[in-house]
């Protein structure tokens, strides 16, 4: 993921907490005879602006693999529905399964951290040639094999020699292209070259 992508989806997971803080700050009580808080108009406003930005913000979890689907067990003095539940999509029913809001706020702190890792990671690759030049090998070849695939039918391409050359290319150039991110990262890359200097002599 590239640093710009990586910098919105924290801005977005950030925004969310915050508009999920506004709308369970304003929750009322229930009426009575019903298990549903009220809503006040700052809350409707809240929740409406979480909705627009709800599915961008599951992509977000999605992308880097957090969690946000949990074994949901009823109370037992409620009764009901007992499985896996996804506290982001049913953000809104938690009233309904009798969830502490604070479980979908530790949720997104834990995104929140992970995109801020993420995210200075992907910093210092903007400064890492390597791994700009991965990028445009991967480019060229991955055009390469496009515009190949124009004049003959694809599944043949990717099953001929050729096709599977060219994929074999790609992949060894992302790996070498990691190992040396790497050993960079490291101050490893300079050793080596000396090493590689004493052996030459």
């Amino acid at each position: 993921m590239f640093y710009w992508e990586c910098k919105r989806r924290l801005a977005l997971l950030l925004a969310f907490k915050r508009l999920g803080a506004d709308y369970f700050a304003n929750l009322s009580q229930p009426e009575f005879g019903s298990l549903r808080p009220v809503e006040n108009e700052a809350a409707r406003q809240a929740r409406q602006r979480m909705n627009l930005i709800l599915h961008d913000v599951i992509r977000s979890f999605d992308l880097i693999g957090a969690a946000r689907i949990g074994y949901y067990t009823p109370p037992p003095a409620f009764g009901g529905y007992a499985g896996p539940l996804d506290f982001l999509a049913n953000i809104f029913d938690f009233w309904r399964f009798q969830i502490d809001p604070q479980t979908v706020a530790d949720l997104i702190d834990r995104a929140i951290g992970d995109y801020e890792q993420m995210k200075r990671k992907a910093f210092r690759q903007l400064f890492n040639p390597l791994f700009w030049v991965s990028l445009a090998l991967i480019w060229l070849l991955s055009s390469f094999l496009r515009l190949f695939s124009r004049s003959w039918d694809a599944g043949r391409v990717a099953r001929s020699f050729v096709g599977r050359l060219i994929n074999f290319i790609v992949v060894l150039a992302t790996f070498l292209a990691a190992v040396l991110s790497i050993l960079y990262y490291m101050g490893w890359l300079n050793r080596l070259k000396d090493l590689l200097r004493i052996a030459h002599k």
